[in-house]
């Protein structure tokens, strides 16, 4: 195993760089992607897909850019950590929302109180989408992202028993 020291400095910089990606979708501008990435980095998507390499990475980024619009990308929480080997980990829980272009009729959803483009209520409807995830994201000695594996939830939250809260 090697050792990984932990510094504040270093972990805010980590938290950039997530948050520098996720932002990279809305703007659709992915000229930084090789300064967040190790070269033979890992990116396990939560649809089951994986792309070893930067190469694939950008193989993938541009079909997706040729399908979809992302509207936002909105991180909730960063949650520092040791993966396997000892280097650092962060597990982000974020939320998602897009839309595909290939349908004109998307509608609005709310991104931190402002209305964009999708659906408000977290369902899949007329090509646009909502939904939750969380990124278990290690890095390398560089500090570079080494891998990424995804999940997804629903956005939707129900209380199939009733709310006891209330």
């Amino acid at each position: 195993m090697v050792a990984y020291s932990f510094s504040m400095k270093r972990a805010r910089s980590r938290e950039r760089a997530i948050t520098e990606y996720f932002k990279m979708w809305v703007a659709r501008d992915f000229d930084k992607l090789d300064g967040l990435f190790a070269p033979d980095c890992r990116y396990e998507e939560y649809t089951g897909s994986i792309y070893q390499g930067r190469d694939q990475i950008h193989r993938w980024i541009d079909a997706l850019q040729a399908a979809q619009v992302v509207v936002s990308w909105r991180v909730h929480d960063f949650l520092h950590g040791r993966g396997n080997q000892g280097q650092p980990e962060i597990t982000v829980t974020w939320t998602f929302c897009a839309y595909d272009l290939a349908d004109r009729s998307h509608s609005l959803c709310e991104v931190d109180g402002v209305a964009g483009q999708s659906d408000g209520v977290g369902a899949e409807r007329e090509g646009s989408y909502e939904f939750d995830g969380v990124s278990i994201i290690e890095f390398d000695r560089q500090n570079k992202i080494n891998s990424v594996r995804e999940f997804y939830a629903k956005h939707d939250r129900r209380y199939p028993y009733g709310d006891i809260a209330g």
